[in-house]
């Protein structure tokens, strides 16, 4: 039987898939995303027949700035968008809006950023990404931790996220050079199996708690195995 024949070994690869599909479309269902393009040009003709003084007016308005303004805005809903432009006509302007306006009559609105179109349409088609946050890893310091056999180690998470709603990567890695701001942060000491003992203690866990703890940290080495190993720290 092959590997694609195997529903066992293809399930867990199904429900990751499920768990990424899932959220995009309850996002897609709640009308959490941002306006498209030509929704964006519906803004612009909207405001093209309204704002017609001076020489910037949308009517004028190439494609580099359209496309630019439409950057900014791409993370609010159509409807917010809309809302927006028509509260800043109504206040009386004279000129049209630029998008750092438009945003910040967005703000004054409470109006939520989304998942842009261009998220959800790469989403939907499947365009994954090793990173849960759809893009490339953006790795940020995270701290110092101790590996399973207590060797200090010092990890970096990844903190992207597909839109403000969506949950955040947060994979892992081992930073291979940390910087000296790091290294002044060393616990400089090795988590031996009795050390982790009397942290246990010190917190005060129940028995079991211990047992199920130490279960887990199995591979912790001892006093006596560190100072044969002749491991040393200098912070």
């Amino acid at each position: 039987m092959t590997n694609e024949d195997n529903i066992y070994e293809l399930q867990p690869i199904q429900a990751k898939l499920d768990d990424i599909k899932s959220p995009i479309e309850q996002v897609k269902e709640e009308g959490n995303v941002g306006l498209n393009w030509d929704q964006w040009i519906e803004c612009v003709q909207f405001m093209a027949i309204r704002y017609t003084s001076g020489t910037d007016t949308p009517s004028s308005w190439g494609e580099v700035k359209l496309r630019a303004m439409y950057q900014d805005l791409q993370y609010f809903t159509y409807e917010d968008v809309q809302k927006a432009i028509i509260r800043l006509h109504e206040e009386g302007r004279s000129f049209a809006p630029n998008s750092s306006q438009i945003i910040g009559k967005l703000n004054a609105l409470n109006s939520q950023q989304v998942m842009s179109a261009s998220q959800i349409e790469r989403l939907s088609k499947g365009q994954y990404s090793e990173c849960k946050g759809g893009a490339q890893h953006e790795w940020a310091d995270w701290g110092w931790f101790f590996d399973e056999q207590g060797y200090p180690i010092f990890l970096e998470v990844c903190c992207s996220t597909l839109g403000p709603n969506m949950p955040t990567c947060l994979a892992e890695r081992t930073k291979s050079n940390p910087s000296e701001a790091n290294k002044s942060m060393h616990p400089g000491f090795h988590m031996t199996r009795e050390k982790f003992i009397e942290s246990m203690k010190k917190l005060k866990l129940s028995e079991k708690k211990q047992d199920e703890l130490l279960e887990y940290r199995n591979r912790l080495l001892t006093e006596a195995e560190v100072a044969k190993l002749g491991v040393t720290y200098d912070k």
